[in-house]
């Protein structure tokens, strides 16, 4: 039982990450872009995440709930959706499922 709850859980969030996949090859100019704080593009600027960030954004891409990352890297659930936040605007997306597609073409998680 436990397991079938999890694949009505994953099916979506894989199906979500493809369609961002198809999406971001679409949208390739876009890809690279750096956002200040108020969104606008900074253009020459290198994107570099912390350790937090990348740790999150890798248990996002394993299909993880904030609460579950939190409890594999022993920080607050909040703790967790601040890194995640900062790595969406980081990366001037809207959620973290192109969060993380973002940042595999970019190279700073890996498959």
């Amino acid at each position: 039982m436990r397991q079938a709850r999890y694949m009505f859980f994953i099916l979506p969030v894989f199906l979500l990450f493809v369609c961002a996949s198809v999406f971001a090859q679409q949208n390739s100019e876009i890809i690279g872009t750096v956002t200040d704080q108020t969104g606008a593009v900074v253009s020459g600027a290198k994107l570099t995440l912390t350790q937090k960030e990348t740790e999150c954004l890798n248990w996002c891409k394993e299909g993880k709930t904030n609460w579950e990352i939190g409890e594999i890297l022993s920080i607050s659930e909040k703790t967790v959706e601040f890194h995640l936040s900062n790595t969406i605007r980081k990366l001037g997306v809207s959620n973290r499922i192109t969060a993380v597609v973002k940042a595999l073409q970019l190279g700073l998680i890996k498959l």
